[in-house]
């Protein structure tokens, strides 16, 4: 039942009618603690009802620059995805703006099932705008942090950015040294949000090989050892 409910809801769908019935008994009515030994007719009838529009479809307060989801308007089908993507696009919108902490503070979604209208209100909460605080490094490392902290580059003192975290993450996995990285946000501290730099060191040393076989040229065989300093 909850499949099927959620696609329809993804469609627009809010008052449907699904039955599920097994030998002519609908399986919600069923004891969860006695189903029957074998069912010889499953039947799933599924009447979507009408398509709903969005009557209201308002978030904010927005960050500038903010680009919400296109049919994400009054008068638009009322995807359910729709309203999920544009608290999504709020919250990143803000994020962008150097608002780490941004969230969905409220949620109204109403559904007039006479009119076949959905009014969706979103209400963010867009959080103070910080600034990077000075990162520590953790995890199984024989790397100094200190130069751990040197290839991130993550410009403390500067308004945060998301592209900046991701930047810093990129260059660290670019060095082949790691084989996990992540940048964790921890709790703001006054007008700055600290980083946390979890590393987890790739092997020391590595053993391959491989096999080609061409037409022209015949068989080849490679193997290399690496040893990483």
């Amino acid at each position: 039942y909850a499949r099927i409910l959620s696609a329809l809801y993804a469609a627009g769908h809010y008052g449907p009618v699904i039955s599920i019935t097994a030998d002519g008994r609908e399986l919600a009515d069923l004891p969860a603690f006695e189903a029957p030994p074998e069912i010889a007719d499953l039947v799933v009838r599924v009447s979507p009802g009408p398509r709903f529009a969005f009557g209201r479809a308002r978030i904010a307060p927005l960050a500038p620059d903010t680009t919400l989801p296109e049919g994400f308007a009054p008068g638009a089908p009322a995807l359910s995805g729709l309203v999920a993507q544009a608290a999504r696009a709020g919250i990143e919108g803000w994020r962008n703006a150097g608002h780490p902490k941004a969230a969905l503070a409220r949620q109204t979604l109403v559904a007039d099932h006479p009119k076949a209208r959905l009014d969706a209100d979103l209400r963010l909460a867009p959080g103070p705008l910080l600034r990077f605080g000075p990162p520590d490094v953790a995890g199984t490392t024989q790397v100094r942090a200190a130069r751990i902290l040197a290839i991130a580059g993550l410009p403390v003192g500067a308004v945060y950015s998301p592209k900046a975290v991701a930047d810093a993450e990129a260059r660290l996995r670019a060095t082949g040294t790691f084989r996990a990285v992540r940048l964790i946000e921890g709790a703001a501290r006054g007008t700055t949000l600290p980083l946390r730099i979890e590393v987890a060191d790739a092997p020391l040393r590595r053993l391959g090989a491989g096999a080609e076989l061409a037409s022209d040229e015949g068989l080849a065989l490679s193997a290399f050892w690496l040893h990483r300093n």
